[in-house]
């Protein structure tokens, strides 16, 4: 599976697109840094390799990295990395570097759960999941690519980096002078070279991956007991060492972000950059076109955040558990662009359209699309057929020349193929597993062909029949 830009997953119910989505999500969240658990060991070594001595080097790679930085004070600029020396640190990311506990832990907090024996259904005998992240080079070279699968209970997770040369020519830069020169001592340079290394390796893996940021479903029941929820918390908290068995709920590790994320909103709009202005800018398109209104956060209470929504119009504001599910739903979204996040950020979205009337589903799709063309990445979870026909719509829009394509009220939403990819989440003949493929543009009808048309001819089957028994009832 390769994530587009905007990549959708569509099925029925209970396949496993939430399920994959937290994975991709905490997998992000371990890579990207933007966790407390993210390369971690990594951050340790570089800690620690200023204090190590020459002979915690390995012997075999002295030879072939002296070689090599000779060859580069000579002014080779083209001398690649030994193969030795990408060996030894490409065994030490797929072997030491502790991903496969960080991505454990990092499970273990997104579903909440005690264990991963818990993620495993009851009943199942064998449970399978598979996939690979890859990162875009900085450089020439292939990009990086973290692979995690999660059989029964047993999670492993590798770090496969097919080629060093994007590490290597960061690497250069860190190579001074004197580093370089001959009038230091070979195990010297040899330490300089090791800290240069982990520091190249660190920045070259990390940088590309973008933060992600969980939307769950149900949005709308959050926004409106968010304050009750963060207040139950804070007290049970305080009491807990007052009890031997203090009830304190376990959140999801993605609701408790999402959680964390709005109580830590401030109240002013960050506007410095450019990225935060766009980001803004698409904020209020969105309330505009969808909302006809304006979400703020209420700054009047600088303990607990609390939203509201002033309807297009309006002179007062309400509290927005007094405003529609439709805002409460959207409202985050919004939010999110105001004060969190940033282009080139992945951004996921559980069922987006829901409470939403097909017309503003539509307009919701445009709006993503609009994200997308802003430098935003999405994923997407949908039960919408309305989503897909107006994102089939956008897809075909960018196939046409740019004259006739201007017609178009929503031209400048247009979308590639490239940038987009539909996956369904199918059942097998055994109800056990599930089939993932992606579905491509079906170029006659415009349409991302999911299962809907089954259900919808189905109910058409079911409709005729029962007029025709009606029929044959009056004529009887």
């Amino acid at each position: 599976m390769l994530l587009r830009p905007l990549t959708v997953f569509v099925g029925p119910s209970d396949t496993g697109k939430s399920y994959l989505s937290i994975l991709i999500y905490a997998l992000h969240q371990v890579l990207g840094g933007s966790s407390f658990h993210g390369y971690a060991t990594i951050r340790r070594e570089l800690a620690w390799t200023p204090h190590i001595r020459p002979s915690d080097l390995p012997a075999k790679l002295r030879g072939p990295v002296l070689e090599w930085l000779r060859r580069l004070h000579r002014d080779e600029k083209r001398a690649k990395l030994p193969s030795q020396m990408s060996d030894h640190f490409r065994v030490w990311l797929e072997q030491e570097a502790g991903l496969d506990a960080a991505i454990t832990v990092e499970l273990e907090r997104c579903f909440g759960l005690e264990s991963l024996d818990d993620l495993i259904r009851v009943g199942s005998t064998a449970g399978r999941a598979c996939f690979e992240l890859g990162v875009p080079s900085h450089g020439a070279g292939s990009p990086a690519r973290y692979g995690c699968s999660l059989e029964s209970s047993h999670i492993q997770v590798s770090c496969r980096i097919p080629e060093l040369k994007p590490i290597t020519a960061r690497l250069h830069k860190y190579l001074s002078l004197r580093v370089l020169n001959d009038d230091v001592s070979d195990d010297w340079r040899l330490l300089q070279v090791w800290i240069r290394t982990f520091r190249a390796i660190h920045h070259s893996l990390v940088e590309g991956i973008p933060q992600a940021y969980y939307l769950p479903a149900d949005r709308a029941g959050v926004m409106h007991s968010h304050q009750a929820l963060v207040g139950t918390l804070i007290r049970d908290a305080a009491s807990a060492g007052l009890h031997h068995a203090p009830n304190v709920p376990l959140l999801t590790g993605v609701f408790a972000d999402f959680l964390s994320n709005l109580v830590e909103m401030t109240g002013a709009t960050k506007r410095r950059s450019y990225g935060a202005k766009k980001a803004c800018q698409l904020a209020s398109r969105i309330e505009e076109d969808i909302l006809n209104g304006e979400v703020r956060r209420d700054r009047s209470n600088p303990f607990y955040p609390s939203f509201t929504f002033q309807p297009k119009g309006w002179s007062k504001k309400l509290p927005l558990k007094r405003a529609s599910s439709t805002v409460s739903e959207l409202a985050p979204i919004a939010l999110f662009l105001r004060h969190t996040v940033r282009p080139g950020d992945l951004l996921i979205i559980e069922e987006p359209e829901a409470h939403l009337h097909p017309a503003k589903q539509a307009d919701l799709t445009v709006a993503l699309a609009r994200l997308v063309r802003a430098g935003f990445r999405l994923l997407v979870t949908t039960h919408s057929d309305w989503v897909l026909e107006a994102l089939g719509n956008l897809v075909r829009l960018s196939e046409l020349p740019a004259e006739a394509r201007s017609k178009f009220a929503d031209a400048d939403c247009a979308l590639t193929p490239e940038q987009v990819g539909v996956w369904l989440f199918d059942r097998t003949d055994e109800a056990t597993s599930v089939k993932v493929r992606e579905l491509a543009l079906d170029r006659d009808t415009g349409l991302f062909p999911a299962d809907w048309d089954d259900v919808q001819e189905t109910l058409y089957n079911t409709g005729a029949q029962i007029h025709n028994q009606m029929q044959d009832l009056r004529q009887g």
